[in-house]
């Protein structure tokens, strides 16, 4: 195996460690939406660089206990980058739901329709008695922030909230 030393041996660390654990942290969101061969196959490539990781973290820590410093301030840096990369890749489905003034809502309804969402209006009220709607969304998560900015735009007094979907059946979908 290589012998590396000094600031060379700290940066193989660093970037190892990153490596695997922002790989990890996309082996785990792949999975947790299904996709368990893509899940399996991140996890071999995260268990490769581990040991590798590892093995030169292990060599010689005694007489250089900084590599445990580094190898930490990896797995952080790690962990950030694998959510940054998820975040960017937007997988899986989200719904979200605008709540408005019922005079509001045909209005924010037509606009994301004409922007491709799939919309569906209920009629309700508030506490106070206000007629309001709630219009519900269901849609890929990488076109969320695009239909919560056309929502704000149309209804600035708007009441939009967002969570993630398992699996939608039926409906429209793009």
């Amino acid at each position: 195996m290589v012998h590396l030393t000094g600031f060379p041996l700290y940066l193989l660390i660093f970037f190892g460690k990153t490596l695997a654990d922002a790989v990890s942290t996309l082996r785990i969101i792949f999975v947790s939406k299904g996709r368990r061969l893509v899940g399996i196959a991140f996890g071999l490539f995260e268990s490769l660089i581990g040991l590798l990781v590892s093995y030169f973290v292990l060599t010689g820590l005694l007489q250089d206990p900084f590599k445990i410093v580094v190898y930490l301030a990896a797995f952080g840096c790690g962990t950030l980058l694998g959510m940054t990369i998820e975040r960017r890749m937007a997988l899986g489905l989200s719904s979200m739901q605008v709540i408005v003034p019922r005079e509001e809502a045909d209005e924010v309804g037509r606009v994301l329709r004409e922007a491709g969402f799939g919309v569906t209006i209920l009629d309700g009220h508030s506490v106070d008695g206000v007629k309001r709607a709630m219009i519900m969304v269901q849609l890929r998560r990488s076109r969320l922030a695009e239909a919560i900015r056309i929502a704000e735009e149309t209804c600035p007094s708007g009441v939009i909230s967002s969570s993630g979907v398992e699996s939608v059946k039926g409906g429209f979908l793009r």
